[in-house]
């Protein structure tokens, strides 16, 4: 007969966070012959069940190993047993072979391990395709933070809220540190769901000692939290002493915590809409005679604007998730139609200061230049129409390091192509 097993595998990290077995093997073995104890384990609780076996306890078991098969990215599995297997509905033995568990960096170095969750005695349901088993468990917190611990990974599972009503806060960024004797160390960094849960990983190395000036005593990590907007506004800022609180030292490989938030804090992402203000310390608005029948000089003093102008507003990368172009247009006077600016008369604008470290020099010392677009014609997309993309400050190439955008102005010139005192009126359109 074809007996199909299926179901799903997690661990729980606390009593409201569980994590899916992703991509770990699940192997089925049948018991050993005569063994008069497999019925005893088959109905007892899996909590006394539950072993982790070394290298030489897991290779005893291989000659009676019935099949493996490897678990989905939900932890998810499908099994079948058919007649190659010679198996015909007795007991098994469950176990999962683990390379690593949820939450550790790819690449990071650890010994497999095999974990022996129960033996159990599936109730198989028959029908005309053979017989079914369905089985979903949750390997329970005291024992997979256990098997967690062997591989050096750590884990801290909470939830954001406001203190007065219990509603979930979403998007906000909450950090972890370690309190240490000599120097506090940033653990790790989460931001919030629309649940206002949040997850950092971290590894036991992370905090470990690792300097003879490095006195803590203490087996793992003493930790304290603050909650910030995205913009690095402080929501929450715990005093370091927290982590020296018996909840909050020495936390295990499993922890988790809630925090409360006095106030709601803003909207993280409020629509920006582009605009362009001034020209130069100019508001064109009022400050210059900009109207449809306007002269496009200033109000007061009826001043001209000639050669390059400073163009300040806000340039932002979307509307409504679309990207966004700028397009400016010009008119001389008399004119009646307005005119396209072109690339050509576009000048070389700052884009930002890149900051690199210089390691040449003891201390390293960080050394800024200021990056430029000196031609427009290959940023301008369709160049015939002189649009403007956003974003340009991370365009840099060739350049390394860290480049602080200036994303509030840009520059064109009068002189080039331009009848000079000609033109009236400049205005920015996005499109």
């Amino acid at each position: 007969m074809r007996y199909t097993f299926f179901g799903h595998l997690c661990g729980q990290l606390c009593s409201d966070c569980q994590e899916d077995l992703a991509h770990a093997t699940l192997r089925l073995y049948r018991p050993k012959d005569g063994d008069d104890q497999v019925v005893a384990r088959a109905t007892a609780d899996t909590k006394h069940t539950h072993q982790i076996l070394d290298a030489a306890e897991a290779e005893q078991k291989a000659d009676r190993l019935l099949v493996e098969a490897d678990l989905d990215s939900e932890g998810r599995f499908n099994v079948v047993l058919d007649e190659e297997v010679d198996y015909d509905g007795d007991a098994i033995e469950v176990d999962v072979y683990l390379e690593s568990v949820p939450g550790m960096p790819e690449g990071t170095e650890a010994g497999p391990l095999q974990v022996s969750i129960t033996t159990l005695q599936p109730q198989w349901r028959k029908g005309e395709e053979g017989a079914r088993f369905g089985w979903e468990y949750c390997i329970p917190e005291r024992f997979w933070c256990q098997v967690r611990g062997q591989f050096g990974a750590w884990t801290i599972c909470g939830d954001v809220t406001l203190c007065e009503t219990g509603a979930p806060v979403e998007g906000v960024t909450v950090i972890a540190f370690d309190r240490d004797w000599i120097q506090d160390d940033e653990v790790g960094i989460a931001t919030t769901d629309g649940n206002g849960r949040f997850r950092i990983d971290y590894l036991q190395q992370d905090f470990e000692p690792g300097t003879v000036i490095d006195v803590e005593l203490v087996g793992g990590p003493d930790l304290y939290f603050r909650v910030e907007t995205p913009a690095g506004q402080p929501l929450l800022s715990e005093d370091p002493s927290a982590g020296r609180r018996s909840s909050r030292e020495n936390a295990g490989p499993c922890f988790c915590v809630d925090l409360c938030l006095d106030e709601e804090p803003d909207d993280p992402d409020p629509e920006v809409y582009p605009a362009f203000t001034h020209v130069g310390g100019y508001d064109f608005q009022t400050d210059i005679d900009s109207g449809p029948a306007g002269t496009g000089e200033t109000v007061r003093g009826g001043r001209a604007f000639h050669r390059t102008l400073r163009l300040n507003g806000i340039m932002s990368k979307t509307l409504n998730g679309n990207p966004l172009e700028y397009k400016f247009q010009y008119r001389e006077r008399g004119a009646s139609s307005w005119k396209n600016v072109t690339p050509s008369q576009l000048r070389k604008m700052k884009i930002g200061t890149l900051e690199k470290v210089d390691t040449s020099v003891s201390p390293p010392r960080i050394r800024a230049s200021a990056p430029k677009i000196t031609s427009w014609g290959e940023h301008l997309i369709p160049m015939k129409w002189g649009s403007l993309p956003t974003g340009t400050g991370s365009r840099c190439p060739k350049s390394r390091g860290f480049l602080v955008g200036m994303g509030r102005s840009c520059r064109i010139t009068t002189r080039s192509n331009w009848t000079p005192g000609r033109w009236r009126r400049l205005r920015p359109r996005s499109t």
